[in-house]
């Protein structure tokens, strides 16, 4: 029998076993082929067959931390079948992101980001998010709840505009609560405007060369913004 490595999500219950001998002595004093433990260490046993010759193994059991999601950006005010980007905030380490949506679809998600566009006919929406780490231990649910009114209730705002993809390759896309009049301008990294559109929530920027760029953002209230991207 051999050493093996074990992990443990935090709070949570760990079942070590054996395969089946005679008799079983482990270093916390049970005697059952297997035990269920509740904190890190080094666990041992040993087993004894039937011609009364024994083994032993031993294994040591790490503590994995509960990852937390620290916080969920992007609007909670919406309007009807509006397409939106939400984006989580996480200091832990996670290789797993599964996303929930309540009131909507979820059109497309890129790993700490989802792209939800919400439906016609429900007042109110949910969007949720979790993440796991490589060992599969799970942080809680977080979510938000979404207000989703009608359009002509709806302000266009600057608040919750997100860039995506960032980094890009040959499309941006404009994802917020904002309507399509708008202006774009781009510069480059010099202050030179190198590109511009109007009235539109996707730009082809496959002419750009790979670097930094700021994108200016003005909509129809005369509100403005400048964003900052990537182009791979």
């Amino acid at each position: 029998m051999c050493s093996d490595d074990q992990f443990l999500c935090q709070d949570e219950m760990l079942t070590l076993a054996v395969d089946e001998f005679e008799t079983y002595q482990w270093s916390i004093y049970e005697t059952s082929q297997e035990i269920t433990i509740n904190g890190s260490g080094i666990y041992s046993v040993t087993v004894t067959d039937q011609n009364s010759c024994s083994n032993a193994a031993t294994f040591e059991v790490f503590e994995i931390s509960t990852p937390i999601i620290d916080s969920l950006s992007g609007a909670k005010d919406v309007s009807l079948s509006s397409q939106q980007a939400y984006q989580f905030h996480s200091l832990d380490s996670y290789e797993k992101v599964e996303w929930r949506v309540e009131g909507g679809s979820l059109l497309s998600s890129d790993f700490d980001m989802a792209t939800i566009l919400w439906d016609e006919e429900v007042t109110e929406g949910r969007v949720c998010v979790l993440i796991r780490t490589k060992e599969n231990c799970s942080s809680l649910e977080f979510c938000e709840l979404i207000n989703i009114n009608s359009v002509s209730t709806f302000e266009p705002s600057l608040q919750d505009i997100m860039l995506f993809p960032n980094p890009c390759d040959n499309e941006l896309n404009i994802l917020g609560t904002m309507d399509q009049s708008n202006r774009i301008d781009i510069y480059n990294n010099v202050g030179q405007r190198i590109l511009k559109n109007e009235n539109t929530n996707s730009l082809d920027v496959s002419s750009l060369f790979q670097g930094v760029y700021l994108m200016k953002l003005k909509i129809a209230n005369g509100k403005a913004k400048t964003f900052k991207f990537f182009k791979k």
